[in-house]
């Protein structure tokens, strides 16, 4: 239960922060602290972060502060990705799952820590227009996040949020705000596949929710409030040790 209420609470505060990286939290905390484990741990954490971010997306329109059209550009491609992913994911041993995750996560560490030294703009701030031209750009990146989403079923939010904002021409805050449409949905399309295996704990997963609801509130206050290169670094550093430690369990 500790494991359960703890990767919801940091699930959520990731999210309403960063617009990312709720999946890659929860999971470790289920595996290692308590919760479901193997592949029923993969999927309750989908179907818990994808509840979390559904309502935080809703949460962010009420705001007016989500490019919808961005969104659904970069969610319907990436759908396809998920698909494949997930059934990639399955047949995959949990155990080696777990390991290629870990250093999937220390890559994204790295990654984000060199986000917060660049420039704090990647395009003009704000709505971009979607037009065919964004589209051909978006496409093949959320195809391939897709992908790697759906594999390791997690809503792919640390690569959704720099995907979007190089290939859409927007800066990173706007992005990991409108990136909460497709992690809900590539979360959402992860658990089913899960669900349909029967590897979802609903009871574990309704619990992660209301525990991920109450950090996604938090992360949302402090990260309107707090400079974005910041959360990046503490963000960054966290996933570091995350990714020495799971290795270290499975190495």
């Amino acid at each position: 239960m500790v494991g359960i209420v703890t990767g919801g609470i940091l699930a959520g505060l990731a999210l309403g922060m960063l617009g990312a990286g709720g999946t890659i939290i929860g999971l470790p905390m289920l595996l290692y602290l308590g919760g479901p484990s193997g592949h029923a741990a993969f999927g309750t954490n989908a179907f818990g972060v994808s509840i979390v971010a559904l309502a935080l997306l809703f949460w962010r329109m009420s705001a007016r502060q989500i490019d919808v059209l961005l969104g659904i550009a970069f969610t319907l491609p990436g759908l396809a990705g998920i698909a494949l992913g997930a059934r990639l994911g399955l047949l995959y041993p949990a155990s080696r799952l777990i390991l290629l995750l870990s250093f999937l996560i220390l890559i994204v560490a790295g990654w984000i820590y060199y986000l917060s030294t660049q420039a704090p703009a990647a395009g003009p701030a704000g709505r971009a227009a979607v037009d065919l031209r964004r589209i051909a750009r978006v496409a093949p990146a959320a195809f391939i996040v897709g992908l790697i989403s759906g594999f390791f079923a997690i809503g792919g939010g640390f690569l959704v949020v720099p995907a979007l904002a190089l290939t859409a021409a927007i800066d990173l805050r706007s992005s990991a705000r409108s990136s909460l449409l497709p992690i809900a949905a590539f979360a959402a399309l992860g658990a089913a596949e899960y669900a349909l295996a029967g590897d979802v704990r609903y009871r574990a997963g309704i619990v992660m929710i209301a525990a991920g609801l109450a950090g996604g509130a938090l992360g949302i206050a402090l990260g309107d409030r707090l400079p974005l290169p910041i959360i990046q670094r503490l963000f960054a550093v966290f996933l570091a040790a995350l990714a020495a430690y799971m290795m270290a369990q499975h190495v």
